[in-house]
């Protein structure tokens, strides 16, 4: 935002540069994909941010915004936009985990990675006294939504859309931690991931044990590949992850020093109701040099990650696709 926030190591944009970078994104979320009914999203500094992107003249439909305040040094969260039309938030909060790593990574690391400290700011295990660190600078937002598949328009001016069509979502948004302080001999971040993904599989499984037949959406930037250990588990614990539809020279949605990347996934546990229609990285950013970031008509560098999108229906069809992951 314009507002240079002193608690935070955020940057601050000029009034010209705010409103362009929001343009961009309404360009993005407008022409290049159709204005999803919900969109995760991760890095945004406030909800104003939020609002002020949704009330861009670009978007035609009305979203609504849940959002909650993180630890990220950089005052960057992760959140959710939602078509009011389609969408009924019934519960929303954030779920942070403690751990015992002295990594000097997460929001009370020092980030010496030589001589690594964490301080101690959370009960690890259950006794009410302080033994551990918090776990994620960016924790995962939990949401649980009623989406309206069909009849979702108002009889009259009057009246309400109608909600007897509907699916219940549990929708988790992630953004876990970077391998910034990675080296080519050294994985110093992989364990906070590792023990992050545990804490989202353990979310999941909270989930199925109230409900066994709960559809769960588990996405975001995850900061890892479709083959690492953290994402593994993920599926290990019984989430199918939708970018092994996608085949292999289209999945990236990332380059970094020339080499294309799969960082962001949509994993998902659905129930037989809803069919898999499509999923695919949407290539407006990675592919593009940077000097697109400065072409305000145009969504193309709108952001360093490719978005990825996916559709569900609830009508049975042989050309929908079955949740049976794809190895291309």
């Amino acid at each position: 935002d314009t507002f240079n926030d002193p608690d935070t190591k955020d940057d601050t944009l000029s009034p010209t540069e705010y409103q362009r970078r929001l343009h961009k994104r309404a360009l993005a979320i407008h022409n290049e994909l159709n204005e999803p009914t919900i969109i995760a999203v991760q890095e945004v500094e406030t909800p104003d941010v939020l609002f002020d992107l949704v009330d861009q003249p670009e978007i035609q439909a009305e979203y609504g915004v849940v959002w909650n305040e993180g630890l990220d040094v950089r005052g960057l969260d992760t959140a959710l936009l939602y078509r009011t039309d389609r969408v009924e938030i019934n519960t929303s909060e954030q779920r942070q985990g403690c751990t015992d790593l002295t990594d000097g990574l997460g929001p009370d690391g020092n980030h010496d990675m030589e001589y690594p400290e964490n301080d101690i700011t959370c009960d690890l295990d259950g006794d009410s006294g302080y033994e551990g660190n918090r776990l994620f600078s960016r924790p995962p937002l939990v949401v649980r939504a009623s989406v309206c598949l069909n009849n979702c328009e108002p009889q009259s001016r009057e009246s309400v859309p109608s909600k007897t069509d509907q699916v219940e979502i549990w929708i988790i948004v992630n953004h876990w931690k970077s391998k910034f302080e990675d080296t080519d001999n050294h994985q110093f971040t992989l364990l906070r991931r590792l023990e992050q993904s545990q804490f989202v599989a353990d979310l999941f499984n909270e989930i199925i044990a109230v409900d066994p037949e709960a559809n769960v959406i588990v996405l975001g930037d995850f900061n890892d590949y479709i083959d690492s250990f953290p994402i593994k588990l993920l599926e290990a614990n019984g989430l199918i992850n939708l970018l092994k539809y996608v085949e292999r020279n289209n999945r990236y949605t990332y380059i970094y020093h020339g080499i294309s990347q799969v960082l962001d996934h949509i994993l998902v546990r659905l129930d037989t109701t809803l069919n898999l229609a499509f999923v695919s990285p949407v290539h407006i950013n990675a592919d593009f040099p940077y000097a697109y970031k400065s072409i305000t008509e145009s969504a193309h560098g709108s952001s360093d990650h490719d978005p990825v999108i996916t559709a569900f229906s609830s009508i049975s069809h042989d050309r929908y696709l079955p949740l049976i992951p794809l190895m291309r």
